[in-house]
Protein backbone atom coordinates (compact mmCIF):
# COMPACT_ATOMS: atom_id res chain seq x y z
CA UNK A 1 0.00 0.00 0.00
CA UNK A 2 2.89 2.27 0.74
CA UNK A 3 3.93 2.32 -2.56
CA UNK A 4 0.46 3.09 -4.35
CA UNK A 5 -0.36 6.33 -6.53
CA UNK A 6 -2.06 8.87 -4.55
CA UNK A 7 -5.00 8.14 -6.87
CA UNK A 8 -5.75 4.69 -5.34
CA UNK A 9 -4.66 5.71 -1.98
CA UNK A 10 -7.71 9.07 -2.43
CA UNK A 11 -10.14 6.98 -4.14
CA UNK A 12 -13.65 7.98 -4.17
CA UNK A 13 -17.11 7.19 -5.81
CA UNK A 14 -19.63 10.63 -5.37
CA UNK A 15 -19.92 13.08 -3.05
CA UNK A 16 -19.70 13.23 0.21
CA UNK A 17 -22.60 15.96 1.04
CA UNK A 18 -25.92 16.16 -1.25
CA UNK A 19 -25.73 17.87 -4.25
CA UNK A 20 -28.01 20.61 -2.22
CA UNK A 21 -25.51 22.06 0.18
CA UNK A 22 -23.15 23.03 -2.76
CA UNK A 23 -26.28 24.40 -4.53
CA UNK A 24 -26.90 26.35 -1.49
CA UNK A 25 -23.38 27.61 -1.32
CA UNK A 26 -22.97 28.47 -4.96
CA UNK A 27 -26.42 30.37 -4.54
CA UNK A 28 -24.68 32.25 -1.36
CA UNK A 29 -21.61 32.67 -3.64
CA UNK A 30 -23.72 34.44 -6.37
CA UNK A 31 -25.45 36.76 -4.17
CA UNK A 32 -22.19 38.30 -2.65
CA UNK A 33 -20.79 38.58 -6.60
CA UNK A 34 -24.11 40.56 -7.61
CA UNK A 35 -23.37 42.98 -4.41
CA UNK A 36 -19.81 43.46 -5.46
CA UNK A 37 -20.49 44.06 -9.29
CA UNK A 38 -18.04 40.74 -9.89
CA UNK A 39 -19.67 38.78 -13.05
CA UNK A 40 -17.08 35.77 -11.31
CA UNK A 41 -15.97 33.60 -8.87
CA UNK A 42 -12.79 31.37 -9.73
CA UNK A 43 -11.67 28.76 -7.21
CA UNK A 44 -8.62 26.81 -7.36
CA UNK A 45 -7.33 23.82 -5.63
CA UNK A 46 -5.01 20.23 -5.85
CA UNK A 47 -4.56 17.84 -3.70
CA UNK A 48 -2.74 19.67 -0.76
CA UNK A 49 -4.55 22.75 -0.80
CA UNK A 50 -8.31 22.02 -2.05
CA UNK A 51 -10.79 24.12 -0.03
CA UNK A 52 -12.11 27.12 -2.28
CA UNK A 53 -12.48 24.14 -4.89
CA UNK A 54 -14.01 21.76 -2.57
CA UNK A 55 -16.36 24.16 -0.90
CA UNK A 56 -18.16 25.56 -4.03
CA UNK A 57 -18.09 22.17 -6.08
CA UNK A 58 -17.35 19.20 -3.99
CA UNK A 59 -14.41 17.97 -6.31
CA UNK A 60 -11.42 16.51 -3.39
CA UNK A 61 -8.69 16.52 -6.66
CA UNK A 62 -7.13 13.37 -6.21
CA UNK A 63 -3.74 13.68 -8.03
CA UNK A 64 -3.40 17.41 -10.03
CA UNK A 65 -5.64 20.09 -9.96
CA UNK A 66 -8.47 22.20 -10.74
CA UNK A 67 -10.46 25.47 -11.08
CA UNK A 68 -13.95 25.87 -10.48
CA UNK A 69 -15.70 28.87 -12.03
CA UNK A 70 -18.81 29.97 -10.21
CA UNK A 71 -20.32 32.38 -12.53
CA UNK A 72 -22.80 35.51 -11.39
CA UNK A 73 -25.69 33.58 -12.48
CA UNK A 74 -25.80 29.95 -13.65
CA UNK A 75 -24.22 26.36 -13.18
CA UNK A 76 -20.27 26.00 -11.63
CA UNK A 77 -18.15 24.87 -14.24
CA UNK A 78 -15.18 22.45 -13.53
CA UNK A 79 -12.15 22.61 -15.54
CA UNK A 80 -9.61 19.73 -14.69
CA UNK A 81 -5.97 19.26 -14.99
CA UNK A 82 -5.90 15.59 -16.36
CA UNK A 83 -3.63 13.75 -18.71
CA UNK A 84 -6.22 12.80 -20.96
CA UNK A 85 -9.95 13.99 -22.51
CA UNK A 86 -11.46 10.82 -21.12
CA UNK A 87 -10.90 11.59 -17.76
CA UNK A 88 -12.50 15.00 -17.86
CA UNK A 89 -16.38 13.94 -17.88
CA UNK A 90 -15.35 11.75 -14.95
CA UNK A 91 -14.97 14.24 -12.71
CA UNK A 92 -18.87 14.96 -12.53
CA UNK A 93 -19.60 11.95 -10.67
CA UNK A 94 -17.49 13.43 -8.27
CA UNK A 95 -18.40 16.78 -7.93
CA UNK A 96 -21.94 18.97 -8.10
CA UNK A 97 -21.07 21.38 -11.13
CA UNK A 98 -22.76 21.90 -14.65
CA UNK A 99 -20.39 21.74 -17.99
CA UNK A 100 -16.94 19.71 -17.09
CA UNK A 101 -13.95 20.81 -19.35
CA UNK A 102 -10.21 20.58 -19.76
CA UNK A 103 -8.15 22.83 -18.10
CA UNK A 104 -7.09 24.50 -21.64
CA UNK A 105 -10.28 25.43 -22.20
CA UNK A 106 -10.38 28.08 -18.94
CA UNK A 107 -8.69 30.89 -20.67
CA UNK A 108 -11.43 31.12 -23.32
CA UNK A 109 -14.26 30.61 -20.66
CA UNK A 110 -13.24 33.40 -18.64
CA UNK A 111 -13.00 35.53 -21.38
CA UNK A 112 -16.24 36.45 -21.43
CA UNK A 113 -16.34 37.97 -18.23
CA UNK A 114 -15.26 41.23 -17.31
CA UNK A 115 -14.56 41.51 -13.84
CA UNK A 116 -13.86 38.34 -11.71
CA UNK A 117 -12.49 36.97 -8.19
CA UNK A 118 -10.11 34.52 -7.41
CA UNK A 119 -9.92 32.25 -4.36
CA UNK A 120 -6.96 29.93 -3.81
CA UNK A 121 -4.50 32.25 -4.83
CA UNK A 122 -1.81 31.22 -2.38
CA UNK A 123 -2.08 27.73 -3.42
CA UNK A 124 -2.25 28.39 -7.11
CA UNK A 125 0.65 27.80 -10.09
CA UNK A 126 2.23 30.86 -11.22
CA UNK A 127 1.19 30.08 -14.56
CA UNK A 128 -2.41 29.49 -13.75
CA UNK A 129 -2.62 33.06 -12.23
CA UNK A 130 -1.07 34.36 -15.30
CA UNK A 131 -3.34 32.94 -17.65
CA UNK A 132 -6.36 33.73 -15.71
CA UNK A 133 -5.05 37.93 -15.50
CA UNK A 134 -4.49 37.49 -19.51
CA UNK A 135 -7.98 36.22 -19.79
CA UNK A 136 -9.81 38.38 -17.58
CA UNK A 137 -9.67 41.76 -14.88
CA UNK A 138 -8.77 39.92 -11.42
CA UNK A 139 -10.60 41.95 -8.53
CA UNK A 140 -8.69 40.91 -4.93
CA UNK A 141 -10.54 39.78 -2.47
CA UNK A 142 -11.75 36.26 -3.50
CA UNK A 143 -10.02 34.35 -0.77
CA UNK A 144 -11.12 36.79 1.97
CA UNK A 145 -14.86 36.16 0.41
CA UNK A 146 -14.97 32.78 0.51
CA UNK A 147 -13.52 32.24 3.61
CA UNK A 148 -16.32 34.71 5.56
CA UNK A 149 -18.25 32.11 4.12
CA UNK A 150 -16.89 29.14 4.73
CA UNK A 151 -16.71 30.20 8.86
CA UNK A 152 -20.26 28.66 10.08
CA UNK A 153 -20.02 25.09 9.42
CA UNK A 154 -23.63 23.85 8.20
CA UNK A 155 -25.34 21.29 10.16
CA UNK A 156 -24.12 18.57 7.08
CA UNK A 157 -20.62 19.41 7.39
CA UNK A 158 -20.39 19.43 10.87
CA UNK A 159 -21.93 15.49 10.67
CA UNK A 160 -19.14 15.43 8.51
CA UNK A 161 -16.49 17.04 11.03
CA UNK A 162 -17.79 14.46 13.78
CA UNK A 163 -17.66 11.55 11.59
CA UNK A 164 -13.57 12.17 10.81
CA UNK A 165 -12.80 13.05 14.54
CA UNK A 166 -14.44 9.94 15.84
CA UNK A 167 -12.87 7.91 12.76
CA UNK A 168 -9.27 9.90 13.73
CA UNK A 169 -9.73 8.52 17.37
CA UNK A 170 -10.81 4.96 16.36
CA UNK A 171 -7.68 4.76 13.84
CA UNK A 172 -5.16 5.71 17.30
CA UNK A 173 -6.92 3.69 19.56
CA UNK A 174 -6.26 0.63 17.02
CA UNK A 175 -2.70 1.90 16.46
CA UNK A 176 -2.28 2.12 20.97
CA UNK A 177 -4.12 -1.58 21.22
CA UNK A 178 -1.66 -3.15 18.48
CA UNK A 179 1.35 -1.38 20.17
CA UNK A 180 0.38 -2.35 23.57
CA UNK A 181 0.31 -6.33 22.44
CA UNK A 182 3.34 -6.34 21.46
CA UNK A 183 3.43 -5.46 17.59
CA UNK A 184 6.33 -2.85 16.24
CA UNK A 185 5.78 0.65 15.58
CA UNK A 186 5.11 0.30 11.72
CA UNK A 187 2.81 -2.67 11.99
CA UNK A 188 0.65 -0.89 14.77
CA UNK A 189 0.44 2.68 12.55
CA UNK A 190 -0.41 0.60 9.72
CA UNK A 191 -3.34 -1.40 11.48
CA UNK A 192 -4.61 2.55 11.91
CA UNK A 193 -4.00 3.36 8.30
CA UNK A 194 -5.94 0.42 7.19
CA UNK A 195 -8.43 0.77 9.73
CA UNK A 196 -9.30 4.55 9.02
CA UNK A 197 -9.28 3.50 5.22
CA UNK A 198 -11.63 0.58 5.99
CA UNK A 199 -14.20 2.86 8.16
CA UNK A 200 -14.11 4.93 4.38
CA UNK A 201 -11.94 8.11 5.11
CA UNK A 202 -10.67 9.16 1.66
CA UNK A 203 -7.39 10.08 2.75
CA UNK A 204 -4.70 9.14 5.77
CA UNK A 205 -1.71 10.82 6.78
CA UNK A 206 0.45 9.58 9.45
CA UNK A 207 3.38 11.45 10.81
CA UNK A 208 6.04 9.90 13.72
CA UNK A 209 8.60 10.41 15.98
CA UNK A 210 11.72 8.04 16.50
CA UNK A 211 13.50 10.98 18.84
CA UNK A 212 10.62 11.32 21.36
CA UNK A 213 8.64 14.17 19.38
CA UNK A 214 11.99 16.41 18.49
CA UNK A 215 11.09 15.27 14.73
CA UNK A 216 7.74 14.17 12.87
CA UNK A 217 8.64 12.78 9.80
CA UNK A 218 6.03 11.52 7.29
CA UNK A 219 5.42 7.28 7.87
CA UNK A 220 6.69 5.75 4.51
CA UNK A 221 8.97 3.40 5.97
CA UNK A 222 8.45 -0.07 7.86
CA UNK A 223 10.96 -0.25 10.39
CA UNK A 224 11.09 -3.32 12.88
CA UNK A 225 11.25 -1.16 15.90
CA UNK A 226 9.54 -0.12 19.36
CA UNK A 227 11.08 3.54 20.35
CA UNK A 228 10.35 4.90 23.60
CA UNK A 229 8.14 6.40 23.77
CA UNK A 230 6.72 6.21 20.40
CA UNK A 231 5.11 9.61 19.00
CA UNK A 232 2.81 9.75 16.31
CA UNK A 233 -0.15 12.36 14.48
CA UNK A 234 -3.05 10.76 12.69
CA UNK A 235 -5.31 12.97 10.15
CA UNK A 236 -7.91 11.50 8.15
CA UNK A 237 -10.11 13.11 5.72
CA UNK A 238 -13.61 12.65 4.25
CA UNK A 239 -15.04 14.85 1.52
CA UNK A 240 -12.54 17.35 2.45
CA UNK A 241 -12.70 17.20 6.20
CA UNK A 242 -10.54 16.36 8.51
CA UNK A 243 -10.48 15.01 12.22
CA UNK A 244 -6.76 14.59 13.84
CA UNK A 245 -5.32 12.60 16.94
CA UNK A 246 -1.85 12.74 18.73
CA UNK A 247 -0.62 10.20 21.07
CA UNK A 248 2.36 9.38 22.83
CA UNK A 249 2.77 5.74 23.99
CA UNK A 250 5.24 3.71 26.24
CA UNK A 251 6.73 7.19 27.50
CA UNK A 252 6.40 10.69 27.91
CA UNK A 253 7.40 12.72 24.53
CA UNK A 254 9.07 16.23 26.40
CA UNK A 255 8.42 18.55 23.48
CA UNK A 256 5.47 19.87 21.84
CA UNK A 257 3.91 19.12 18.51
CA UNK A 258 4.47 22.03 16.29
CA UNK A 259 1.71 23.32 13.59
CA UNK A 260 1.35 21.04 10.53
CA UNK A 261 2.29 23.63 7.83
CA UNK A 262 2.28 20.76 5.71
CA UNK A 263 -0.97 19.89 6.15
CA UNK A 264 -2.71 22.50 6.66
CA UNK A 265 -3.56 21.46 10.40
CA UNK A 266 -2.92 22.65 13.77
CA UNK A 267 -3.15 22.00 17.30
CA UNK A 268 -5.63 24.44 18.85
CA UNK A 269 -5.23 26.03 21.96
CA UNK A 270 -6.55 24.94 25.48
CA UNK A 271 -6.53 21.14 24.37
CA UNK A 272 -3.39 19.98 26.97
CA UNK A 273 -5.44 17.57 29.10
CA UNK A 274 -7.05 15.79 26.19
CA UNK A 275 -3.74 14.81 24.42
CA UNK A 276 -2.00 14.26 27.43
CA UNK A 277 0.15 12.42 28.16
CA UNK A 278 3.29 14.68 25.90
CA UNK A 279 1.24 16.78 24.17
CA UNK A 280 1.03 20.52 24.71
CA UNK A 281 -0.80 23.66 22.84
CA UNK A 282 1.15 26.08 20.46
CA UNK A 283 0.43 28.39 23.55
CA UNK A 284 1.42 26.92 26.87
CA UNK A 285 4.78 26.12 24.40
CA UNK A 286 5.58 29.65 23.98
CA UNK A 287 4.84 30.07 28.26
CA UNK A 288 6.67 27.96 29.45
CA UNK A 289 9.77 28.09 26.60
CA UNK A 290 10.05 24.61 25.60
CA UNK A 291 11.01 23.72 22.25
CA UNK A 292 8.80 23.14 19.76
CA UNK A 293 8.40 20.08 17.61
CA UNK A 294 9.18 20.83 13.58
CA UNK A 295 7.56 18.92 10.92
CA UNK A 296 9.79 17.60 7.81
CA UNK A 297 8.01 18.00 4.89
CA UNK A 298 7.75 16.01 1.65
CA UNK A 299 9.66 16.81 -1.16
Amino acid sequence: MLTMHPVVLRGRAGLALPPEEFAARVATVQAELAERSLDALVAFGDARSYAPLTWVSGLVPMLRWAVAVVPAAGETELYVAMPGAREGPAMRKLAAVGPVALIGALPAALARFDRVTVAGLPAMRAATEATIRRATEVIDGGDRLLGELMAVPSQSERELLRAAAATAEYAAATIEGAYAEGATASDALLAGDFAARKAGMHDVRVLWSLDGGLTLRPFNVAVDIRPKPLVFYLAVETGGYWGEALRSLDGRAHLALAPIARLGLWVEEGVEEPLAPGFYSYRACEESGALRSRTVEVA
